[in-house]
């Protein structure tokens, strides 16, 4: 019995040694919350993906900066899905099955995202993701995963009053990818020009990567269009503007958000200025305006932290930025990061402003689009300036 006491306190202090050797938390709530995230990070879609970064790595830094998420530091792990869905599966599974994530922002890309949706619904993993097709995001079939982005039933919907409504159009082509991106946009502007009495006097596709769309340029032109809606990301919505020039046409195009990507500006050059796109209010100006002060203390935040020689979207950063933060406020209700109670708190969530500058987001049982279309209008889709494009006089 006299041994007993030494021996015990030789046994807890190795204990110790070893608890604090491992890394292991000393208090409840400590350690390192890991969330995955995949993104085009290579690839024509690369400017997306380091946006996607930028905007995530900084909310992470700040949450950091101020104790992270219920006492624990925030990891984000980046994948690159290289625009790919068969990567983007591939790299959602390594996610899940290796490191154990709880959660995963992203993919941007609509058929990445529908390729991992039932991934990620059958691992019970929370998805905030930001892709923009409407059939990546139900709640009844993929309960787990929730959009923070907007998507293609408003920017559809911003697209037609401003073409038909502002611009008094009747005679719309439209002219879209062949993707699920794509393809799911035609969808959605067919829908919505049947409600409104209207056909498409035209319906032209191509494949991504394709260098000249004279062909289907000049079928829309030769229909009659008096405008274009355009479905597709901007490096291939800038032969389309290309394609107009040569054939010595007015007709305007008008896209969804993908038009607004740098290669619309850069390779489109002067055949783009005329174009619009779909963007997020805050991040617009009318020329002589102002700019939303919030808006521009986030590209200040950007600038003092990756330097000013960026070209993301703000549409990607900004999103991403803000996604975070409305992971964190989830796991902070809830008071853990089980996927299970973050839903809850994800589905009661009312008109919650995140960081002010972006969107008012709102969820519930039903609706796991949390994005304020009110917060979506018409810009240049070539006339940005560092973050903030111009928005026409009339624009909605």
């Amino acid at each position: 019995m006299r041994h007993r006491a030494p021996i015990l306190l030789v046994a807890a202090s190795l204990a110790l040694s070893l608890t604090l050797a491992c890394g292991m938390p000393s208090a409840p709530g400590g350690g390192v919350m890991t969330i995955g995230a995949i993104a085009p990070l290579t690839g024509s879609s690369g400017t997306m993906g380091s946006g996607a970064k930028m905007g995530a790595n900084l909310a992470a830094k700040e949450i950091n900066s101020s104790g992270g998420i219920l006492g624990r530091r925030l990891e984000i792990v980046f994948r690159d899905d290289e625009g790919n869905s068969s990567k983007a599966v591939q790299v959602a599974q390594e996610l899940i099955n290796n490191l154990r994530v709880r959660a995963i922002l992203g993919p941007i890309n609509t058929p990445n995202a529908l390729a991992i949706a039932p991934i990620l619904n059958d691992a019970k993993v929370i998805n905030l993701t930001l892709s923009t097709g409407t059939a990546t995001v139900d709640p009844v079939k993929f309960p787990y995963i929730f959009r923070a982005q907007y998507y293609a039933k408003q920017e559809a919907e911003t697209m037609l009053k401003y073409f038909v409504d502002v611009k008094g159009f009747s005679k719309l082509a439209i002219l879209a990818d062949s993707t699920g991106y794509g393809q799911g946009g035609v969808a959605e502007l067919t829908m919505q020009l049947k409600a409104r009495g209207l056909t498409p006097v035209a319906v032209e596709s191509y494949n991504p990567g394709d260098t000249d769309l004279t062909g289907q340029v000049a079928r829309i032109v030769n229909a009659g269009a008096q405008g274009i809606l355009a479905w597709g990301l901007g490096h291939d919505l800038a032969q389309a503007a290309k394609a107009l020039t040569r054939l010595g046409s007015k007709v305007p195009m008008i896209g969804a958000s993908g038009i607004t990507m740098v290669g619309f500006r850069t390779l489109g050059g002067e055949a783009a200025k005329d174009h619009y796109g779909v963007y997020v209010r805050r991040f617009t100006f009318v020329s002589g305006g102002s700019k939303d002060s919030k808006a521009a203390e986030f590209v200040a935040k950007l600038d003092q932290e990756y330097g000013t020689s960026w070209d993301a979207q703000t549409v990607v950063s900004a999103p991403w930025y803000e996604m975070v933060y409305l992971y964190a406020e989830a796991v902070k209700r809830a008071g853990t990061d089980d996927p299970a109670k973050v839903k809850q708190e994800l589905e009661r969530m009312r008109d919650f402003p995140s960081r002010g500058i972006y969107t008012t987001y709102s969820f519930s049982p039903d609706n796991h689009n949390g994005f304020n279309g009110a917060d979506l209008t018409v810009v240049y889709a070539a006339r940005e300036k560092h973050g903030f494009y111009e928005r026409p006089q009339d624009a909605p």
